[in-house]
């Protein structure tokens, strides 16, 4: 019985390390036949925080990107979404602190926004295009890692908007290490686009609002702990 749970492990582990792989070329050759250009504006999204509840490193990767392309001419503004749920902990959204670290890179204040609600992929877009609106810019960019990016472009390129991509790696892998670091992320996506088409929209964001609300009290803990 134990040698059979240890092949049944293998298996599926294998089963997964190519099925991520497939995956992870199929996003990478979709960034490869759309570049990214020079745009008005970049919006960059909120990835997680770390034990202190600042900025975590996928966030900071996309930042750092995103600073890369201020700093050169690629965009001129720069819109920060996301992160609402550190609101009822911190005070500010994941949005601002993304805000507060760009500026202190040295953006000037008056190219960077942000928003204080939004707290997953759809509502990020619907703030972003609301700040995009008010501004009436025409070109956006959007920045994040390329699996995250490549779900965003399956409802973002709905709108009538010049679109162009630029995540901030190709997230590819040869071996399991590889493999295990990004792994956690694929599998997000999955459940990601697996529950967005199972579920109706209402039920799909009543149920992103109870795991925001989970989120909230686990992070609330977290912060007590640390204290």
């Amino acid at each position: 019985l134990f040698l059979t749970i240890i092949l049944l492990i293998i298996v599926i582990t294998g089963l997964d390390f190519a099925a991520c792989k497939i995956y992870c070329q199929k996003v990478n050759d979709y960034f490869q036949q759309h570049k990214s250009k020079t745009s008005d504006v970049t919006v960059v999204f909120f990835g997680d925080y770390n034990k202190n509840l600042g900025p975590g490193a996928e966030t900071l990767k996309r930042l750092k990107h995103t600073f890369d392309l201020f700093i050169t001419g690629k965009t001129k503004n720069i819109v920060c979404v996301g992160g609402s749920g550190l609101v009822e902990i911190t005070g500010e959204s994941g949005a601002q602190l993304m805000h507060d670290y760009l500026v202190k890179c040295g953006v000037s204040n008056e190219n960077v926004f942000f928003d204080t609600s939004s707290y997953d992929s759809y509502t990020n877009w619907e703030e972003a295009r609301r700040i995009i609106s008010s501004q009436r810019w025409c070109s956006i960019t959007l920045v994040s890692s390329s699996l995250h990016l490549y779900r965003l472009a399956k409802f973002a390129k709905a709108d009538t908007l010049d679109l162009s991509f630029s995540p901030y790696s190709d997230e590819s892998f040869e071996s399991f290490n590889d493999y295990f670091s990004v792994r956690k992320w694929i599998h997000h996506e999955w459940i990601a686009i697996a529950a967005g088409k199972i579920f109706p929209e209402q039920y799909y964001r009543k149920l992103l609002i109870i795991l925001r609300n989970i989120q909230v009290k686990l992070s609330r803990s977290r912060k007590s702990i640390v204290k």
